[in-house]
């Protein structure tokens, strides 16, 4: 048995999403957003066609290739519109002393 991938700063994560309409039919929603919320509050923005982060694999199928830089417990929502719909999770990104201040190392 594999042993679960631990992500730490700076290292890329993959997050993909799956749209479908209400006859379980793929589709391509008219806009497609992936938003962060890191463990210090920043939220930010990323929207298809506009963001590199975030591309099409398939119909109806999305990635979003994201680095984050600091630890600790990050949020992300998909939304979309046309059909609306909203997607929400989240990810531990491990301390690391490589990475993190030395304050939290002291």
């Amino acid at each position: 048995m594999l042993a679960p991938r631990m992500l730490y700063v700076d290292g890329e994560l993959r997050l993909t999403a799956t749209f479908r309409d209400q006859d379980n039919v793929l589709i391509d929603p008219d806009t497609v957003t992936f938003e962060t919320f890191s463990p210090c509050g920043e939220r930010v923005s990323y929207v298809y066609t506009t963001d590199v982060e975030v591309t099409r694999l398939s119909a109806g199928s999305y990635a979003a290739d994201i680095v984050p830089d600091e630890s600790g417990r990050w949020r992300f929502r998909w939304l979309t519109t046309e059909p609306t719909s909203a997607i929400e999770g989240d990810f531990l990104v491990q301390e690391s002393p490589f990475a993190d201040s030395c304050d939290d190392y002291t």
